[in-house]
């Protein structure tokens, strides 16, 4: 146990050592708690995913709900032992991708890696009769996520910072937004606030700022699955059902994974006979119901 230990600390020192890669995300494997952790992570499309052994000498990180899934290892299929310390894999579609340990797999050592599309908010820069102005001047993103800004009419900048005076003013960027270049885009990939302003028209009040805050523990791709377990199935009809025939509001899954999963499949306010049907129907055609319902997470 004494070398199992020492591997996993000179791992864990290299995977450490330099720069932090925004693009990579770890998950360790260990055998004490018979546990990825963590098991679950949420990515964007084209990031990637790297793990490492934390303790134990057998190990395998392989695509699928299990043993028992037809589509079980399709994906990737990679073990993770005194002879393969690591394995990475670059997910390039978006999607839910479970994955488990062979060895430890009726121990529960499960995981689920989510793959979003990145989101990008637009904010136009205008100068007309209303006069000199961002519209949608101030945004709320989650980090990771990217602003756009795009000319109308007139000639402008966006310029990060509170103005001129700011010692700090386009450090963060700073780009024209005029006929030869109307758009600029820039990633927000740390939660803060960030202040911005046009130059030309900066003491007309043409200000903005964005907003960057975390991501959502949100590990569901839609309605339909109020268990939150990757497939629709008669658990989720019964759910479904007994909010239906209380006539309520929409239930938010139970595990408390997801706040934006919920039982009102066609997000009309309630969850009623509708809702039950397209249920139903995904249950017993018995596959991941996808991402065919409103309320993706954010």
């Amino acid at each position: 146990m004494k070398a199992r230990f020492s591997i996993s600390f000179a791992l864990l020192a290299l995977l450490l050592v330099g720069p932090a890669q925004a693009t990579i995300r770890q998950i360790g494997a260990s055998e004490i708690t018979t546990s990825f952790s963590p098991d679950s992570v949420r990515i964007e499309v084209g990031d990637t995913v790297r793990w490492f052994i934390i303790d134990g000498a057998m190990h395998s990180t392989t695509s699928g709900l299990g043993s028992a899934d037809p589509q079980s290892g399709v994906l990737w299929d990679a073990p993770l032992d005194l002879a393969h310390l690591t394995f990475q894999r670059q997910f390039t579609s978006p999607g839910r991708f479970p994955y488990y340990c062979i060895p430890h797999e009726f121990d529960g050592m499960k995981g689920v890696i989510v793959v979003t599309r990145p989101k990008t908010v637009t904010v136009t820069a205008n100068d007309d009769q209303l006069g000199r102005y961002f519209l949608k001047d101030s945004v709320k993103i989650f980090e990771g996520d990217s602003v756009h800004w795009h000319r109308v009419t007139g000639i402008h900048t966006t310029t990060s910072g509170t103005g001129s005076a700011d010692p700090q003013a386009g450090v963060l960027w700073r780009a024209d937004l005029d006929g030869t270049t109307p758009d600029f885009k820039h990633k927000f990939p740390a939660i803060g606030v960030f202040p911005y302003f046009c130059e030309p028209h900066e003491f007309d009040g043409m200000h903005g700022k964005v907003v960057v805050v975390s991501q959502p523990a949100c590990l569901c791709d839609c309605h339909g699955d109020p268990h939150c377990d990757s497939v629709t199935d008669v658990l989720d009809v019964v759910q479904g059902i007994g909010v239906a025939f209380r006539g309520g509001a929409a239930l938010v899954d139970p595990a408390g994974f997801c706040p934006f999963q919920e039982t009102d499949v066609d997000c009309n306010g309630v969850t009623d006979v509708l809702d039950v049907v397209k249920i139903i129907s995904v249950a017993f055609r018995g596959g991941d119901p996808a991402t065919v319902y409103c309320h993706a997470c954010p």
